[in-house]
């Protein structure tokens, strides 16, 4: 499609008039659309449901890209700027590109995706210290203060440190290594 057809297919299947500038757009639901004409300004898209969506014009301002259900979706653009990405159920997706900038990424059902991006890792301030605590996926590798070997190993760590099922500091720290696990499956 020219990028005429893009925006004028993108009105009628949204109900809203194009707009160049926009910083947020929320398609969710829109079943019918094909394709995106360019947004280059969005900071938070939301595509969830768009099921016959397949492909995406470049977001190079996009931090914020829910996908969830897009099962068309092939391929991704290039996304420096992304922080969270949510790919639930995207059959499709093949693989994904560079992603420097992400922290949480979201890519349950998408049985098509083989492998990660090599750098990827997760980060979070969290603990007693508020310091960032960083997992890369790849190499199972966890940072958090002193403490640096395998997710494995840093679970049982926060277990003894805080034996106390109701401490934030635990409840904050298994939260994050739940998070670190479902990036293994």
């Amino acid at each position: 499609m020219t990028e005429k057809e893009k925006i004028k297919h993108f009105e009628k299947i949204t109900g809203n008039k194009y707009n160049p500038n926009v910083e947020t757009l929320d398609n969710s639901g829109c079943t019918g659309l094909k394709e995106l004409p360019a947004l280059p300004n969005v900071e938070t898209l939301d595509n969830s449901g768009c099921t016959g969506l397949k492909e995406l014009p470049a977001l190079p301002n996009v931090k914020y890209l829910y996908n969830s259900g897009c099962t068309g979706l092939k391929e991704l653009p290039a996304l420096p700027n992304v922080k969270y990405l949510y790919n639930r159920g995207c059959t499709g997706l093949k693989e994904l590109p560079a992603l420097p900038n992400v922290k949480y990424l979201y890519n349950s059902g998408c049985t098509g995706l083989k492998e990660l991006p090599e750098k990827l890792y997760l980060s979070k301030s969290i603990g007693s210290r508020y310091d960032i605590t960083e997992y890369w996926i790849k190499s199972d590798e966890i940072k958090c203060g002193c403490f640096s070997g395998n997710l494995k190993d840093f679970k049982k760590r926060v277990l003894e440190v805080y034996p106390d099922k109701k401490n934030i500091h635990r409840i904050n720290y298994i939260i994050f290594i739940e998070e670190c696990e479902n990036f293994k499956k």
